[in-house]
């Protein structure tokens, strides 16, 4: 990999941190690198970090297809994106929240997760969400916190390799669930060989506030997700 991609996106190291790990973890493919902006892609969604407003139409230019959605690392030019290629805005800005050092082992009793469990766990994260945590489930890439035999809550790790999807269920919480299961994927993910990173909405306070508790390192400025409507 020409070390001038990594070059560039270390100018916002914390904010950028998905990017370098697609590059770092092969599953994710430059379609432009230069002196004014990155544009990667995995699979149908595209990832960009650049200077300038004028920089990110044109880098896109070419590359959006129908189905394509955007990891905008610059909220500011979402409008002007939006106008061009008919992105929509699908999702609050978020802070890239990062896990460079060691934390503690859960101690909770924590499991992998199949498809048995799709409906129970839409039945918190979303109903609309079904068919993408079946997704998940298939890869294998869920898992649960038991409290006997009972499932009390759960996290797991998107398509683009951030780890997210974590909810307890109200009758759980406030039992430190939260945190078992970000240490659990933190550990499992540093085990990879991979830095382990995640992605809190600015609004989220709760989670924020649990992201310095456990050391993450929290970047200064924002990302947001956009779409293409269905």
């Amino acid at each position: 990999m020409d070390e001038s991609v990594f070059s560039y996106l270390s100018r916002d190291p914390l904010l950028t941190v998905d990017m370098v790990e697609q590059l770092r973890r092969g599953t994710g493919a430059v379609l432009y690198a230069g002196d004014d902006g990155v544009l990667l892609r995995k699979e149908e969604l595209l990832f960009l970090y650049c200077d300038s407003e004028e920089a990110a139409l044109r880098i896109l230019d070419g590359h959006v297809q129908p189905d394509s959605g955007l990891v905008l690392h610059n909220p500011a030019f979402k409008e002007a994106i939006g106008e061009r290629f008919g992105f929509f805005t699908g999702a609050e800005e978020c802070y890239q929240c990062s896990y460079p050092h060691s934390v503690p082992a859960p101690t909770a009793d924590i499991r992998p997760l199949d498809g048995r469990y799709a409906e129970r766990l839409a039945s918190l994260y979303g109903e609309d969400r079904i068919d993408y945590l079946r997704y998940l489930l298939d890869r294998g890439v869920m898992v649960g916190v038991f409290e006997g035999e009972e499932l009390a809550g759960f996290a797991g790790q998107h398509d683009d390799g951030s780890m997210g999807l974590l909810e307890v269920w109200p009758a759980y919480r406030r039992k430190g669930y939260g945190s078992e299961l970000e240490r659990y994927y933190i550990r499992l993910e540093q085990s990879r060989g991979h830095l382990p990173y995640c992605q809190v909405y600015v609004s989220n306070g709760v989670s924020l506030a649990i992201q310095r508790q456990m050391g993450a390192q929290i970047s200064d400025n924002t990302l947001i997700w956009l779409f293409m409507p269905e």
